[in-house]
């Protein structure tokens, strides 16, 4: 499953309609969703910001919030103390 915390994307991808006012990136990626989804490879869910795993890989995050995502992530993870 694909885990999102933009409402306007799920909205997007739940009308499954591509307007002419996205950036063409996007109408390629949001395709490949299209596609993934009606060939039942995938779903997509909504999941609160808190609790997006992945974060730590694409934003900078507080230490405490980085260190309990990446263990979330990598059950071995292991980092030098302060």
């Amino acid at each position: 499953a694909i885990h999102c915390d933009n409402t306007a994307v799920l909205a997007l991808i739940k009308r499954r309609h591509v307007n002419s006012r996205l950036r063409h990136y996007r109408v390629v990626n949001i395709a490949f969703v299209f596609h993934a989804i009606e060939l039942g490879l995938t779903t997509v869910r909504y999941c609160k910001t808190a609790h997006m795993r992945a974060d730590f890989l694409t934003k900078a995050l507080p230490v405490g919030a980085f260190r309990a995502n990446a263990a979330l992530v990598y059950p071995d993870y292991e980092y030098a103390p302060l």
